[in-house]
């Protein structure tokens, strides 16, 4: 489906020169898919209308069910409110995405890298798709760490953030403070003694997994552990 709307955005736009088009397009999609596809579905537009699609198409409930904490792959997380008169911090977040960027206004040729995003806990909301889907999201109050006002990594190789300089709040359009619950893993947060702005974030082993050396190698060799139990 993504391409199928993907095709008919670059019909549409053909004579944009290629880095507007991309831009444009990427934002199309990110804003627009969802309509697209309900609009697609409601005219049977669709060759392959098959019965998740088309509940997926009609959107969740309007009314959802948010937990104030929440295991998912081996980790309790817990948001930034509940924690607020407890000595223990389980409200950091990580993930690894996929992110596109140019090298200058002059590129036309977008580049995908893998950029670290940190971030605390705020809200999380399970979403229900008519009782057919069930997604779970965690949105979060994210560390910029496009730019290095919001993140570096200091000579010893710790990777610090500081919460003064944040990304994807919700003030735009484009903004995505949410995550999908099985994207995160945990980290801590600790300040730094010399910069009072920044944090140090320690990545945190999931339940019943040990570090020894090659974490990689583990992960491929037993798979990751994931649990949705909320509490």
């Amino acid at each position: 489906m993504f391409r199928k709307y993907k095709n008919e955005l670059l019909n549409k736009q053909s004579h944009q020169s290629r880095r507007n088009r991309v831009i444009d397009i990427d934002r199309d999609m990110h804003l627009n898919f969802a309509k697209w596809i309900k609009q697609k579905v409601e005219t049977n537009e669709l060759d392959e209308l098959t019965d998740d699609l088309q509940c997926l198409a009609q959107g969740p409930f309007e009314k959802v069910v948010k937990y104030t904490a929440y295991n998912v792959n081996g980790f309790k997380f817990r948001t930034t409110k509940r924690e607020l008169d407890l000595k223990t911090q389980y409200s950091g977040v990580y993930v690894a995405a996929e992110t596109t960027s140019y090298a200058s206004s002059c590129d036309s040729n977008p580049r995908t890298r893998t950029v670290a995003y940190y971030g605390n806990l705020i809200e999380v909301m399970e979403l229900n798709n008519y009782e057919v889907f069930k997604v779970v999201l965690f949105k979060c109050k994210w560390a910029d760490t496009h730019t290095k006002r919001g993140y570096k990594i200091d000579a010893y190789g710790h990777h610090m953030v500081n919460f003064l300089c944040l990304l994807h709040t919700g003030d735009n359009e484009e903004d995505v403070p949410y995550i999908l619950a099985f994207q995160t893993k945990m980290v801590y947060y600790v300040q730094d003694p010399s910069e009072t702005d920044w944090k140090i974030a320690f990545h945190i082993q999931p339940r019943e997994i040990y570090d020894m050396g090659d974490s990689e190698q583990l992960n491929d060799e037993f798979g990751t552990h994931n649990s949705t139990n909320a509490s």
